[in-house]
This record gives C-alpha cells, structure tokens and sequence, in this order.
C-alpha cells in the first residue's frame, strides 16, 4: 500500500535537476511516480505509518507486561484501551483513563498495573489512538526535513540512474558519490531512516 503523503514534491525534485534538465515537464508522470514509490519505501522501512489518523489496533500482552509499544507514534490522543482475554472487545469494558498513561513522543502505553498475571495473551489488548508523523504532506516535509531532503537526492538519483541502472557511481553536485546495488538506496538515506525506526524495549 502506498504511503499516504509523499516526503517530497515534484518542485523540490526539478529544483534540484533545473541544473541538467531544465523546466522541462516531459518527465513530470515519471517523477511522480518516483516519489511515492520512494516515499512508500522509506515507509515500510521505518515501520511506521506517516498519516496522523485515528487508529484502532489489536496487541498481544505477556504476564506481568505493563507497557505496550503502538505501532505509530508521535501519539496525540488515547482515546479507548480495552483488555480481553477472550479477545472479544465489543463486549468487553474500557479502561478508565486513569488507569494508564501514554508517551506521546515515543508512542508507549503503560498500565498502572499488568492487565495478565500470569500465562500469555495473544491479541488481548485493543487500543484506539491518534498517531502518525503528520496531519498532511505539507507538515511530513516542514518537521521531518531531512527526511524530506533525503528522499529528494533518492529520487533525483533513480532518475539519472534510469538509462544506467548498473552504474555503482555518479556526480552529484561538483563530486562523486557511490552507492550498491541497481536503484538501490542511497546510504545516507538508509542512515537516516534507521534513525527513525523503533529500537525494541526490554
């Protein structure tokens, strides 16, 4: 599925090519394409979704577990958490929000108390959240501008790269730059969307 917005935008990619291709739009359609395809990738990278929305998502909790890592976070708002061994969630009663806290940053829900003493619980846990990176694509490239900054140079790159895709170098303003691999990723690109993954707790 592709990522709801894009990290860049086709003027960001032609400012950055005027240099070598003008304000030519023939290649606009391509371009495009090119930047949700990157965009989507760098998604499924982080492990995150990018669309600020409000979510409901199932978890499994182990005994004595008392924090639980959303799966996409900065976190705006909890507004329902219900625990069910039986997993039948319709039914079951929401916690009162005193109960439990969240980290809004780092996308973490901790109880107060563990919801299972003892055992396993596959799926037990349901919780209905506002998180993402961004409300729109205008705010995912203003707070995330590297981001932003680095799948442009991508795109740019699989672009010149269209006509030799087994070429392991290019010039890149004034030097050169190596990278692996057929249209693969560039590293700096690949450094910084580490930094945005989760590092598991525990």
């Amino acid at each position: 599925m592709a990522a709801a917005f894009d990290f860049t935008t086709l003027a960001r990619v032609k400012e950055m090519l005027s240099a070598d291709y003008g304000t030519s739009t023939s290649n606009d359609a391509f371009l495009t394409s090119l930047i949700s395809s990157v965009s989507t990738r760098v998604e499924q990278l982080m492990g995150r979704k990018v669309d600020a929305i409000e979510r409901t998502e199932v978890y499994s909790l182990s005994a004595r577990q008392q924090s639980v890592e959303l799966c996409n976070w900065p976190v705006s708002a909890v507004s329902e958490v219900k625990v069910s061994i039986s997993g039948e969630f319709a039914t079951a009663t929401a916690y009162n929000s005193n109960s439990y806290r969240f980290d809004g940053e780092d996308g973490y829900l901790r109880f107060g108390s563990p919801p299972i003493r003892s055992g396993f619980g596959w799926n037990v846990a349901q919780v209905t959240y506002t998180g993402g990176m961004a409300a729109d694509a205008s705010a995912l490239q203003t707070n995330f501008a590297d981001l932003a900054d680095a799948v442009t140079r991508q795109v740019v790159h699989a672009f010149k790269k269209r006509d030799n895709p087994g070429a392991s170098s290019e010039t890149f303003r004034g030097s050169d730059r190596k990278f692996e691999g057929a249209y693969g990723l560039l590293p700096d690109l690949v450094s910084l969307v580490a930094t945005y993954r989760r590092l598991p707790i525990g």
